[in-house]
């Protein structure tokens, strides 16, 4: 869309340039230019957007950068992901191949804490 703006926006000074060729004298400073109007505007212009990119130059490069550091982080994030569901694969697989009785001490009885008058059944006969 900007490409298409900056072109549209080229053509009308073109056009109007050209349909503004009489010569015209410039002063800069101390220097008197005698030149062609088409010349001054196209120059004008140029000189605009030049200017333009050169004052956006400085935020662009930063978000760029800003850019990369998130795209850093957001591959180290999805590593650890990827290890934290492998990790979690594989201890729920280690879980499925314990024997029943053995997954349900675990869970039931932490730190190896043991429940008087529970049977292997848990439910205290």
């Amino acid at each position: 869309m900007r490409l298409i703006i900056g072109f549209l926006f080229a053509l009308t000074v073109a056009l109007f340039a050209v349909q503004n060729s009489t010569m015209v004298s410039v002063r800069v400073l101390a220097w008197m230019v005698e030149t062609s109007l088409v010349l001054v505007i196209i120059g004008s212009a140029a000189l605009g957007a030049l200017s333009a990119t050169l004052l956006g130059l400085p935020s662009a490069i930063r978000l760029r950068l800003k850019v990369r550091e998130y795209e850093g982080k957001l591959k180290r994030m999805e590593a650890e992901v990827k290890e934290l569901k492998d990790a979690n694969a594989s201890d729920a697989a280690h879980t499925d191949n314990a024997p029943p009785d053995m997954a349900q001490q675990d869970m039931a009885k932490p730190d190896g804490i043991q429940v008087k008058g529970a049977g292997r059944d848990g439910t205290g006969t």
